[in-house]
């Protein structure tokens, strides 16, 4: 994913710590989260199981994400490297993603692998999505700075800024 794409509790990732997605990331961010199970009750007066599934609901998922981070020095690296995993590490982790035109609400799982070398590295992190449902296209919107104008979401889930 290319620099100035993505916006991480409102700071621009690049701009801020010279982060960016390594390449391709925008998949896990794709990948839809499965249903919570349905409900069932296996009854010994039934064959099988009887399986209730009206109003399907969507299970937390978890993400891991590539982070690359670059800098003009090796001081400079730790410098934003420490910021960046203390924003990390800050409670919510609101990712606004420009790619995909939505923002996802995470919590900081675990931090899997740090490739440093010098002024660059890469750095893995597994996120939770606790509510997969909670990505409404108003709130990326909003969180592009449009608290001036109207946005009004249509019943055919088209977004309507006045």
């Amino acid at each position: 994913m290319i620099p100035r794409q993505l916006y991480i509790n409102g700071k621009d990732a690049w701009e801020t710590w010279g982060v960016f997605l390594e390449e391709n990331s925008e998949r896990a961010f794709l990948l839809p989260a499965n249903n919570k199970e349905f409900v069932s009750n296996k009854n010994r007066s039934e064959h099988g199981k009887r399986v209730l599934v009206n109003n399907p609901r969507l299970d937390e998922r978890d993400v891991q994400l590539v982070f690359c981070i670059f800098a003009n020095s090796e001081d400079d690296f730790l410098e934003k490297y420490e910021s960046f995993v203390a924003e990390l590490n800050s409670g919510w982790v609101q990712m606004k993603v420009i790619k995909v035109k939505k923002v996802y609400n995470f919590t900081t799982t675990s931090f899997l692998d740090l490739g440093y070398y010098d002024d660059k590295g890469k750095l893995s992190v597994k996120f939770n999505e606790p509510n997969p449902d909670d990505r409404s296209i108003i709130r990326f919107y909003m969180a592009l700075g449009t608290q001036d104008s109207k946005i009004v979401q249509t019943q055919d889930n088209k977004v309507v800024i006045k």
